[in-house]
């Protein structure tokens, strides 16, 4: 549910309307202090602004200084008994914390409508920004993202707040704290951060945080890349095993779980997990120069078997029999085996 609010103050250069929202839950507000910022726009306000800098300083700066920092200076903010006081504080710390961070350039000049990308897209998980409007105030947008089979959506209107853009959004349950987000231009980038009041609007691992490029364009993870090879020179021996089956592996695999070893042959193990979905479509087994590997084919009837070993070209190690035979059981049907070495 979309929410506006309305702000002032040197902070501020727009005025909007929402319900009150601070990065707290205000229902639960005790001291005179929390009550005053809950009942005050601008305040409530001030605190989400404050509250998503801390956040994102808190991934660059030294976690023990900025805590203690922030410590003292609740310690002098809850001190005060008028709300002058309370939105000096919230300004001279909202000034200190942006001096901590990198240089934001004014994000009015450098916003546009279109597609934004988040950096670390890729085959398995992305986040994706497309801003539909911009107007004096801010931006309408929506960010659809996900990670394997969960996702997440928010659809909501950002507006500038100095250089600037922010978002509070009290969510149709009434969910405590509010989703914020927090926009801005650094490095000619848009750097967008969120706070755990977001995590309402998606599944379990998708993040609306992150570097968003314009125009930007999904990565491609090796298996490397996945965990389910050690090395460069592993990947090239695996490409030219597989051949035009490699696409498989890399579309399907997921990224590899916890490493084991089996005997029949002695080697490590691994098979791929998507999030959301469940095991993923292979697995791979290594040992020195030697690979044995199996993947399913899309309509999952089928499993295409590989090595480079002579003495097992038309035989399967035991840890991918058992792989097969679970995979069966979970979905209820036969697996042809396609022994594509021999």
């Amino acid at each position: 549910m979309r929410r506006f609010f309305a702000v002032s103050g040197p902070l501020f250069l727009s005025a909007i309307s929402i319900s009150y929202a601070a990065s707290y839950d205000c229902q639960k507000a005790g001291s005179a202090v929390e009550k005053m910022i809950c009942n005050e726009q601008e305040l409530s306000i001030k605190d989400s602004y404050l509250s998503l800098l801390y956040n994102q300083l808190s991934n660059t700066a030294s976690s023990s200084q900025l805590t203690e920092s922030q410590k003292q200076w609740l310690k002098e903010r809850n001190r005060c008994q008028s709300t002058s006081c309370l939105a000096n504080a919230y300004d001279q710390r909202i000034n200190a914390l942006h001096a901590l961070l990198p240089a934001s350039q004014p994000i009015q000049k450098q916003i546009a409508t279109g597609t934004w990308l988040a950096d670390y897209s890729n085959q398995y998980g992305q986040s994706a920004l497309e801003i539909t409007a911009v107007d004096s105030k801010g931006f309408s947008y929506t960010i659809l993202a996900n990670n394997g089979g969960n996702t997440g959506e928010l659809d909501n209107k950002a507006f500038f707040i100095g250089k600037d853009a922010l978002t509070i959004d009290k969510n149709a349950e009434g969910g405590n704290p509010p989703c914020q987000l927090l926009f801005q231009f650094v490095n000619k980038g848009l750097v967008v951060t969120q706070n755990a009041g977001c995590t309402y609007y998606a599944g379990n691992g998708v993040f609306f945080s992150g570097n968003y490029v314009k125009n930007g364009k999904k990565k491609s993870l090796n298996l490397v890349e996945l965990g389910l090879l050690d090395s460069k020179q592993q990947e090239d021996r695996f490409k030219k095993l597989v051949g035009n089956d490699y696409s498989q592996f890399i579309s399907g695999c997921g990224g590899a779980g916890d490493s084991e070893q089996s005997t029949d042959p002695k080697a490590s193990v691994r098979s791929g997990f998507i999030r959301g979905i469940g095991p993923g479509n292979c697995i791979i087994m290594t040992s020195d120069n030697l690979i044995w590997t199996a993947v399913l084919n899309s309509d999952e009837r089928k499993v295409s078997y590989f090595t480079n070993d002579p003495s097992r070209r038309g035989q399967l190690p035991s840890a991918i029999q058992e792989w097969i035979a679970a995979r069966e059981k979970e979905d209820g049907k036969n697996i042809e085996i396609i022994f594509k070495s021999l």
